[in-house]
This record gives structure tokens, C-alpha cells and sequence, in this order.
């Protein structure tokens, strides 16, 4: 393998890792820290037992992203990651689209542009760069 594959790889897995940072913060500062501003049409935030489902996917989904590839690549738990990671995938790159079309049509911050493409690339970075490993270990072996 040549040295600028294994640098855009480790760029790539680098970003999917601070995504998955990134989603345990935000469930942790959402649910936890200022309940107030992710529950802002309610009158007071939901007991925590309604939060729970929310909690543990948000949790679930960044340990998935921080976790290193080499731990489910051997056996039968490299395709169930795959599956999830292909998931969290579609989802960000719908969520990414959906950005994106409504920073074209105009009317909202112009902030959600930028957004909608960093969240394409991330939606297509989570199951590219497991991919990614696994062909890169193979190759190497």
C-alpha cells in the first residue's frame, strides 16, 4: 500500500472517530448538561426513563465509531458492524441531502449548507472506511 492511501485513510477513519466523539458529546450535553434547549417545546424535559432509548443510541452509535476496526475484523462480527455502520450511514447521508436542499432553497441559516455536506461525507465515510480496513488487511496479510 502506498503512503498517501494509508495517510487518506487515517484522515478518513480519523474523521469518522471524532463523529463518533462528536455524537457521545452531543448526547451527553443534550440529555444530561441542557435538557432545556433539546426539549424546547415542552414545558419541562421528559423523565429520564423516556429518554433512555435516545441515550443508549446515541451512545451505541459514537462507541461504534470510536471503536477500532481491528477489534471486529476477525470471525463474524465484522459483518453485523458493517450492517449497522451501512445504517448510521444512509441515515446521515439522508440527513445530509435533506441539508443541503433546504440550504438551496433559501430561507434558513446559511450555516446548514456546509452542515449537510460535512454530514454526506461523514454518512459515506462510516461503512467506506470499515470497508476501507478490511480490504487494506486482507491486501497486507
Amino acid at each position: 500500500m502506498g503512503g498517501s492511501e494509508a495517510v487518506t485513510y487515517w484522515l478518513v477513519r480519523g474523521g469518522v472517530a471524532a463523529a463518533g466523539l462528536v455524537a457521545i458529546l452531543g448526547t451527553v450535553s443534550s440529555h444530561f448538561f441542557m435538557p432545556e434547549l433539546y426539549y424546547d417545546h415542552l414545558p419541562e424535559p421528559p423523565p429520564l426513563r423516556a429518554q433512555l432509548p435516545s441515550i443508549a443510541a446515541g451512545f451505541g452509535v459514537g462507541t461504534l465509531l470510536l471503536v477500532p476496526h481491528r477489534v471486529t475484523m476477525r470471525g463474524w462480527l465484522f459483518w453485523p458492524r458493517l450492517a449497522v455502520s451501512a445504517a448510521v450511514g444512509l441515515f446521515l447521508v439522508g440527513a445530509g441531502l435533506s441539508a443541503i436542499a433546504a440550504g438551496a432553497r433559501g430561507g434558513r441559516d446559511p450555516a446548514i449548507f456546509p452542515a449537510g455536506v460535512g454530514l454526506l461525507l461523514t454518512g459515506v465515510s462510516v461503512p467506506g472506511s470499515l470497508w476501507w480496513h478490511r480490504r487494506r488487511t486482507r491486501r497486507c496479510a
